[in-house]
């Protein structure tokens, strides 16, 4: 069976009283794609302590979910983490910034240099749309593991959920957790609430 890791990620989330609705529907939501979730972390908004929960959880596990850490403040380093860890860098995802270019100008609201953060992807990563927010989500597979990050928005974290591997389970998850829409990008199905 395909094993999963989600890292919570967010000082705001390392306050053990603080409720945590992630963890219980990811669980459930990869159970239903044959997806055991093996381990769930809360990991403070550091690009130390992000890139080694990385590396602890892909030593152990197929698939490691990071939500969080993808906005465009200063303490929004979960890409950077990645990059790090996988001796890369980042870059802006064109089609990614066509869309958000065009979310805020719907809004009515500038593209701000802060702002261009939400398109950044690790270098060599697939952009993940986000219906609930502005920052993009990053697909990367590396040495037969995945990780994936998005950001949490309104209390979900929508994932383009996707595996691959060698089980079948891992193969129907790849394709069936999320479609391509219009703007090319992976569209994101809800795994985390």
């Amino acid at each position: 069976m395909v094993s999963a890791a989600l890292l919570i990620v967010g000082s705001e989330m390392v306050d053990p009283g603080r409720r945590d609705a992630n963890g219980p529907y990811a669980r459930l939501r990869l159970m239903e794609l044959g997806i055991s979730l093996g381990f769930i972390a809360r990991v403070e908004d550091s690009e130390n302590a992000i890139a080694s929960a990385l590396q602890a959880a892909l030593a152990s596990y197929d698939v490691v979910i990071a939500s969080g850490g993808l906005g465009p403040t200063g303490d929004d380093v979960t890409r950077e983490a990645a990059a790090r860890l996988f001796k890369s860098g980042v870059r802006e995802d064109a089609g990614w910034m066509a869309v958000l270019e065009k979310r805020l100008s719907e809004r009515g609201r500038p593209l701000t240099r802060l702002g261009r953060r939400q398109a950044m992807v690790v270098e060599g990563a697939e952009a993940l749309a986000n219906n609930a927010g502005l920052a993009c989500g990053n697909w990367l597979e590396r040495d037969g593991k995945i990780v994936s990050g998005r950001s949490r928005q309104r209390g979900v974290v929508p994932f383009g959920f996707a595996v691959s591997g060698p089980s079948p389970n891992a193969s129907r998850a790849r394709h069936g957790g999320g479609h391509r829409g219009g703007s090319g990008r992976r569209d994101a199905s809800p795994l985390v609430q």
